[in-house]
């Protein structure tokens, strides 16, 4: 039997998978966790720094490999980057593959890289990939990131 929870998080909320011991095809699907989150931003004409919209971080007792991408939405005007107390910053080259951070690191930021105008409402999807040391795929998680962006500029 497939229980969902529920919990409100900043701006938004978390869908968390649990299955029951022996529900094998719960069991076999490998998402977790489907998070929602809601931001508003002003409209922009440049981007001097990337500016945090988001944080997300995987949830794992140990550090397994985590691979984070933005779909091809996201990639239009936001990237994603470490943490800057974890480990060494990753490349904007990096920043462009679809498989764009791939390492042991467990938070990673959704910022805002290009301008962006409004009024319009963006729906960024970050595909995260848990694995184990020999790649293979341990949980997908997946938040939805729903940006709305105001006609005026602040």
């Amino acid at each position: 039997m497939l229980l969902i929870h529920f919990s409100r998080i900043q701006d938004g909320y978390s869908c968390i998978k649990v299955c029951g011991s022996e529900d094998a095809t719960c069991l076999g699907n490998h998402t977790k966790e489907i998070l929602y989150q809601f931001r508003a931003l002003p409209s922009t004409t440049f981007v001097r720094y990337p500016i945090e919209v988001s944080r997300i971080r995987t949830h794992m007792d140990t550090p397994f490999s985590v691979d984070y991408s933005l779909d091809t939405v996201g990639l239009r005007h936001f990237i994603i980057e470490q943490d800057r107390n974890i480990g060494k910053e990753l490349s904007s080259l990096a920043l462009q593959r679809p498989k764009q951070s791939f390492n042991t690191n467990l938070l990673r930021i959704v910022k805002l890289a290009k301008p962006i105008a409004g009024p319009a409402t963006e729906r960024i999807r970050v595909n995260i990939h848990t694995k184990s040391r020999t790649g293979v795929i341990l949980a997908y998680n997946v938040a939805i990131i729903e940006v709305y962006v105001s006609r005026y500029y602040f």
